[in-house]
């Protein structure tokens, strides 16, 4: 693991609820004083709050919470050289991941070692014990540290990891997608302003929107500068994420993308509990259950008869839903 300082946080919960963020000192002993203002509490949690950083058993996993490999785990214990109650050297196992009363994970050392104080610590990977629980944290599926959990372990959490790096790196990616973006927006077409506005069905878009300035604003304001999830594409998915992916894809792709908009529209795909249904049949045998799925099967090459289906579903009902 490469050097690195991370960040153990209490997710903000109930425990960070403050009666008051003004401390006060007395100057006597009558506690009906009201005392003399000292400042203002600027922690993350309740004042004087304390838990020890400890590991944990992974009920999901139904092992320690771990990220790595038992020689990682060994490499640890090489540095910490932790001894049992007659002290012998506690030896790293093959199962002592697996094994709920493995000596290493129940050393007292690991569950006094470490303090979070008012709701974090911070955590040093240098320091074989912080790498552990660094490692402890990661490894665990009730912490948050990443979009790759789901969103029934994210609402679960009750603690994240931060790397103050990461944060970094992840604000200069997003001001460079920020300028992606706008690039993208200055020089679009009216026709592929008003694909775009159609396919990520944005509030206030009227399909008969002719005016370039009014798109322009709209995809601005909803797409470009918006960062709040779009759920229905992935966890870590913005709105300014899709529209750079529509906004660089080919017009051949965005036609199809269209034509199945369209067809969901006219009631042809429908969106059911068991699966996208086209005229009532489950698409792939009911497989695609997400928006994403749908369009990527619509894009891929290899469905030409799906989309031959679908063509001929808008052509027969064209006549139907003419303006």
């Amino acid at each position: 693991m490469a050097e690195e300082i991370i960040i153990l946080k209490k997710i903000n919960r109930l425990e960070q609820l403050k009666v008051s963020p003004n401390l006060y000192k007395l100057n006597s002993s009558n506690m009906e004083d009201d005392g003399e203002l000292d400042g203002v509490y600027k922690g993350n949690t309740l004042l004087g709050s304390k838990r020890n950083v400890t590991p944990t058993w992974d009920t999901l996993k139904d092992q320690w919470a771990f990220d790595g490999e038992i020689e990682d785990l060994r490499r640890i214990q090489d540095r910490l050289k932790l001894r049992d109650d007659d002290g012998k050297l506690i030896e790293i196992s093959p199962d002592s991941l697996s094994n709920r009363h493995d000596p290493f994970w129940g050393h007292k050392v690991l569950w006094n070692s470490k303090i979070m104080d008012e709701g974090s610590t911070s955590l040093n990977s240098k320091n074989p014990i912080d790498e552990l629980l660094i490692r402890v944290h990661r490894g665990n599926s009730f912490v948050k540290t990443g979009s790759e959990q789901s969103p029934y372990v994210l609402a679960e959490s009750s603690l994240e990891l931060l790397s103050p790096r990461a944060e970094i790196e992840a604000q200069n990616r997003g001001g460079k997608k920020q300028v992606k973006a706008n690039v993208l927006l200055d020089k679009m077409g009216l026709e592929k302003m008003n694909c775009i506005s159609y396919l990520m069905q944005l509030p206030g878009y009227r399909p008969d929107e002719k005016d370039s300035e009014i798109l322009f604003n709209l995809l601005l304001n909803n797409a470009v500068n918006n960062l709040n999830k779009l759920y229905k594409y992935g966890v870590d998915i913005s709105y300014q994420d899709r529209f750079i992916e529509l906004a660089e894809m080919h017009n051949d792709k965005l036609n199809i993308l269209t034509k199945v908009q369209t067809a969901r529209d006219r009631g042809g795909i429908v969106a059911r509990s068991n699966g996208y249904t086209f005229n009532g049949d489950p698409i792939e045998g009911g497989s695609v259950r997400t928006e994403k799925q749908l369009h990527d099967y619509y894009l891929n090459m290899k469905n030409v008869e799906a989309r031959n289906e679908l063509e001929n579903y808008l052509t027969s009902t064209d006549e139907l839903f003419k303006k």
